[in-house]
């Protein structure tokens, strides 16, 4: 039976890693409009040992998240055929993308040393929880509920009770 006949989610599925192997490099999909900012950031990403995937367009940002589920997402206002709080919304909604972290970046220019050196703290003790989007984008709150977590300020009130 299919998936849609039975009403279910479609899987993700993670390759399993051989005893021994070493973990591949996290995997960024940049979606950004303009070519000269889209090729620094893919450039720093890759001389920081992230693997790295482009999209030109908000449709192709979400037809490549689907198929290659990266480990996160960054998202430039400057897409030209779906605005990037649309494209945003459609990548947080699907099922197959809702648990990869979006980080919204400001049009132009490569990534700010403090936002690549969040990004590889949040990548290297988060992997694939969703948890680390809050180390980068500095929302927390908003990260827990993504990944149907609650914040530390919740469950440290719940604590004292």
């Amino acid at each position: 039976m299919s998936e849609l006949a039975t009403g279910t989610s479609p899987a993700v599925r993670r390759p399993t890693l051989a005893a021994g192997a070493l973990p591949a490099a996290p995997h960024v999909l940049v979606a950004d409009g303009n070519d000269r900012s889209r090729d620094a950031r893919e450039q720093q990403l890759r001389n920081a040992g992230f693997r790295v995937s482009v999209a030109r367009t908000g449709f192709e940002a979400i037809v490549k998240a689907s198929c290659h589920v990266p480990d996160m997402i960054l998202l430039d206002e400057s897409l030209a055929d779906i605005e990037a709080t649309e494209t945003g919304r459609l990548l947080t909604t699907c099922p197959v993308t809702s648990h990869i972290p979006v980080v919204r970046l400001l049009h132009g220019g490569p990534l700010p040393q403090r936002v690549l050196s969040r990004l590889k703290r949040a990548m290297s003790s988060a992997a694939g929880t969703g948890a680390g989007a809050a180390n980068v984008t500095g929302r927390p709150r908003a990260a827990a509920r993504r990944a149907g977590g609650r914040t530390p300020s919740a469950a440290s009130a719940s604590a004292g009770q």
